[in-house]
Parts: C-alpha cells; structure tokens; sequence
C-alpha cells in the first residue's frame, strides 16, 4: 500500500510540474507585467458622476490569475450604471459579450475582461485575467 501511495504522490508531483512548465510557456512573462497592466486599466476606468469608489480589492492568485474587484456607491439606477459603462467601454475598444451567470455586463478586449455587477445604491467592477493552458 505504501507503494502505491508513493507511485500516486509521484505522479501528482510530476503533473503538477508539467502543467507549471505548460502554463509558463503558454503565458512567458506575463506573471510579471499583468499587475502592472491590471493598475493602468484601474487607472483608466471612466467613472460615472454622482458615483464615488468605496474600496477596492486585490483577488489575484499567483500563476493562476490577476483579478481587482472594485466597489463603487451612486446615487445612479442600475440601468444608467450600464448604459454608462456600455457607452465609455465600447468607445475605448472594449467588446461587450455574454455575461454567463452573471448580473450586469461583461467586457473583453484581448485577454483581459471587465465585469460590471449590478446592486442596489452600490455596484461592483471586476477587472480580471485568468492563465491557463486551455483558455
């Protein structure tokens, strides 16, 4: 039994490593530079008026994903929060696409998405990158 356990622990290292090597060659050094991009799209973001940001976090996980979430209060409808950010995103080369699961609108443009999530007097904004070997 403490063979097999040995063999299967081997095994998992050694998949584990392969998909690490996979991801690296697939993505280079872009573990490097997307945080950096991720801060000048933040940077970037039209912001509508009578809306102030709240806080924002950091989600990203090492080798896997960068990911900002940030949380916005307005005086605005949900519906004028869309429209504003379909309107701005659209403007600056942003694709909208479906938004699977989701409750708001999702933007794309090259590998990067942007997430705008409806609520109630507040809303949230996901920018967010996911690496992978079978994107």
């Amino acid at each position: 039994m403490k063979k097999i356990t040995m063999a299967f622990i081997c095994f998992c290292s050694t998949l584990s490593l392969l998909y690490t090597a996979m991801n690296y060659k697939v993505n280079g050094d872009a573990f490097q530079k997307d945080p950096q991009i991720i801060l000048e799209i933040y940077e970037d973001l039209p912001i509508p008026e009578c809306t102030k940001e709240v806080k924002k976090k950091d989600k990203s996980r090492p080798r896997s994903s960068v990911f900002l979430k940030v949380y916005y209060y307005t005086e605005l409808s949900n519906e004028q929060i869309m429209n504003f950010y379909v309107e701005q995103f659209t403007k600056r080369g942003w694709k909208q696409i479906e938004y699977k699961g989701g409750i708001g609108v999702l933007f794309k443009k090259d590998d990067w998405k942007i997430a705008v999530n409806k609520g109630e007097a507040n809303y949230s904004l996901e920018i967010f990158k996911f690496y992978g070997v079978a994107d």
